[in-house]
């Protein structure tokens, strides 16, 4: 048995040959991986929608079983729209205020009306609910009418004008 000797250069090439399939091999892996984590994804992609869609059926009997059923079901749905959005994520449903209707505003709607009123200071201010009911007139001819909250705080104030009280607030425009 006669042993081939290698020099160190030639060493040296195929321990550069074995780097390289290496990392080839740690290539297609990574490649794999991804693949493996794609179809995944879109496997448990279509259970989830096909899972909804069933919800989706039965969503109108809901309401014709017992109460407790029923908070259980929002309880849980609660639960899957923070696990799936994170926790600050809300679905909004409209609320309405007694009888009230909420009816959106400009700030020059609101100047013009204070200006017909000759509200030009705090001693001829209009209230909020003076405001809302003057507009709501105006608007859409009902009387009890509210203004969306985050709305009205975001309001011009260098142009509709408060004295600050917060428990008996007046809003008017200089002249």
């Amino acid at each position: 048995m006669a042993s081939k000797k290698i020099t160190l250069d030639q060493a040296q090439k195929k321990a550069q040959r074995a780097a390289l399939e290496l990392e080839k091999a740690a290539n297609l892996a990574k490649q794999a991986e991804a693949e493996v984590a794609r179809i995944k994804m879109l496997e448990s992609r279509d259970t989830i929608i096909n899972s909804l869609k069933q919800l989706e059926d039965c969503a109108d009997q809901i309401k014709d079983l017992d109460n407790d059923f029923s908070k259980d079901v929002k309880s849980r749905i609660r639960k899957i729209v923070k696990k799936a959005f994170g926790i600050n994520f809300r679905i909004t449903r409209v609320v309405k205020v007694g009888n009230k209707q909420t009816i959106d505003f400009t700030t020059e709607e609101i100047v013009a009306i204070l200006k017909s009123k000759n509200a030009t200071d705090e001693s001829t201010g209009l209230l909020k609910k003076e405001l809302q009911f003057l507009h709501g007139k105006k608007t859409i001819n009902k009387s009890d009418c509210v203004f969306d909250n985050t709305a009205w705080s975001k309001r011009d104030k260098t142009q509709i004008l408060d004295n600050g009280n917060r428990k008996k607030m007046l809003y008017w425009v200089k002249k």
